[in-house]
């Protein structure tokens, strides 16, 4: 079943050069037990059954997918570590995103379906929440890579 995410990457033409591709309920089991979660956000179980290993050119250029995302939170914690950044990551944080290895992006599985997203990076200070949801997460970085790989003239 195709979902909103897929629809979304679609109609922003970022699968012309990449498939969006995503992955299977075993994959997504995997996933959540390499970070310690026992259930995902309804919209991130979605989104990762849209394109969890590929979302065309969408966060291309991020650890963003399966399987590299299984790996995050134990860099976060070494980011934090290495920087001296005192911050205990929440137990129940998922991180699903990471940027050149200093700036990291989670929520927090806490039983609700569609989390606030917050970012860390080696800056240090407290996490900054950069979205409300991780559906308008999504939606702003769609509308941001699309704009970036087709800009009108």
């Amino acid at each position: 079943m195709v979902g909103k995410f897929f629809d979304w990457l679609k109609a922003a033409k970022l699968d012309e050069e990449r498939p969006i591709v995503g992955i299977s309920k075993n994959e997504i089991d995997e996933l959540a037990a390499a970070q310690g979660q026992i259930a995902f956000p309804s919209v991130y179980q979605e989104f990762l059954e849209d394109c969890g290993k590929s979302a065309g050119l969408f966060q291309r250029d991020a650890a963003f997918f399966f399987p590299e995302v299984k790996d995050l939170k134990r860099r976060l914690l070494e980011m934090l570590e290495d920087e001296g950044i005192e911050f205990t990551v929440p137990a129940n944080a998922f991180v699903f995103g990471a940027y050149q290895g200093f700036q990291f992006h989670y929520f927090i599985c806490d039983g609700g379906t569609d989390p606030a997203v917050y970012q860390m990076d080696d800056g240090g200070g407290d996490p900054e929440m950069v979205a409300e949801t991780f559906s308008s997460y999504i939606r702003k970085g769609i509308a941001q890579y699309r704009d970036s790989f087709y800009q009108k003239s």
